[in-house]
């Protein structure tokens, strides 16, 4: 089904387009902020689109019979393959526009239904994460795993549990649970990279619902082949998931 060599050309690529668009966040941070759409709870900027127009001609030019999915551009169906790119130009867009440095770019590759790719780019810290299925995991070319907390009261955990007013009161009720017994609770505002925090041990684990695929793509990956653990099904707001280090034990998602 994948040859090795081609799941390391299809890396090198990936790696290749995860870094121009994060060569896009930092000529953009700082400068004038131009909005594309506003809304109540989410943001998108023309980087967000100039990120992905940089990211995409990579993958078409060397790949041309692939398929792309991606944040801004939707389905892009370029060929009849099983192989599916998915794009995360920027995520993190809320914090870029506020100057937070928090945010990536996030590719992510699958055959048929299988991750077998993935490559996060954090441009902020140059910090690239990377993974091949069966190959392992790594932190700008280091091998990387998941934690070793075995409790929840030890554990340092990232959520993401009020995205909509859908959600917002079993998410505040869950995370007050939470709260009272982990050590520590973070809201960062970026998927991917909470992802692949958790996978290289920075965090123990994260929860999230109402996510989209191109936001779990790269980091399903990367995790996974760090030892890590993540469930994930769709519900009516987008996926729900939890990822952790495949040791501590979460209470029930609320979703």
């Amino acid at each position: 089904m994948k040859e090795s060599s081609l799941l390391w050309k299809i890396a090198a690529v990936a790696e290749q387009s995860a870094r121009a668009a994060g060569a896009v966040h930092r000529h953009a941070a700082g400068r004038p902020i131009e909005v594309v759409q506003y809304t109540h709870r989410d943001t998108k900027l023309k980087v967000d689109q100039d990120a992905e127009a940089v990211a995409l001609a990579i993958i078409e030019k060397a790949f041309p019979e692939h398929s792309i999915l991606s944040e801004e551009a939707g389905d892009a169906v370029l060929g009849s393959t099983e192989w599916n790119w998915i794009v995360d130009p920027l995520d993190g867009t809320v914090n870029f526009s506020r100057g937070l440095p928090h945010y990536c770019s996030s590719v992510g590759v699958r055959y048929g239904d299988e991750f077998v790719v993935g490559v996060i780019y954090d441009a902020v810290r140059d910090e690239l994460f990377s993974a091949v299925a069966g190959e392992g995991a790594w932190l700008n070319g280091m091998p990387i795993r998941v934690s070793q907390t075995g409790h929840l009261r030890d554990a340092i955990l990232t959520a993401g549990v009020l995205k909509n007013e859908a959600m917002i009161p079993a998410g505040a009720a869950w995370l007050q649970e939470v709260l009272m017994t982990a050590r520590k609770v973070r809201m960062t505002g970026s998927a991917a990279l909470d992802l692949a925090y958790v996978a290289c041990g920075r965090f123990d684990a994260y929860i999230d619902a109402g996510v989209q695929l191109w936001d779990l793509a790269a980091g399903v990956v990367i995790l996974r082949e760090a030892g890590g653990r993540i469930d994930m099904e769709e519900v009516d707001h987008g996926i729900r998931f939890s990822a952790t280090n495949g040791l501590i034990e979460l209470p029930a998602l609320p979703w």
